[in-house]
């Protein structure tokens, strides 16, 4: 099971909603192994680690010019997430992808 790190370093930069609508994100598509993926990330105030979605069967990343980084995490028969990273400085990792 490989793991893949994402460091997220984001700009406080404010963005008109029209903006973010004519970007077009760079997207990776990712299949998960046999426990699922998570997306875990590092609590800035505590120093501490800690699941933010598990369980997904497919993980989708999108890497937006502006420094926002989107995770679609199809769970199969469980509701999907979607979680934006944006004008926040979070450490992110998605762990258990094929």
């Amino acid at each position: 099971m490989k793991n893949v790190v994402f460091t997220v370093a984001l700009s406080s930069t404010l963005l008109s909603t029209a903006t973010v609508a004519q970007e077009q994100p760079h997207k990776v598509k990712h299949e998960c192994g046999v426990r699922g993926c998570s997306l875990i990330c590092k609590d800035l105030r505590t120093n501490q680690w800690e699941t933010i979605v598990d369980q997904g069967v497919q993980v989708t990343t999108y890497n937006y010019p502006n420094g926002n980084m989107e995770f679609f995490f199809d769970r199969g028969v469980k509701e999907d997430e979607r979680i934006i990273i944006g004008q926040d400085k979070l450490n992110c990792k998605v762990k258990g992808f094929r």
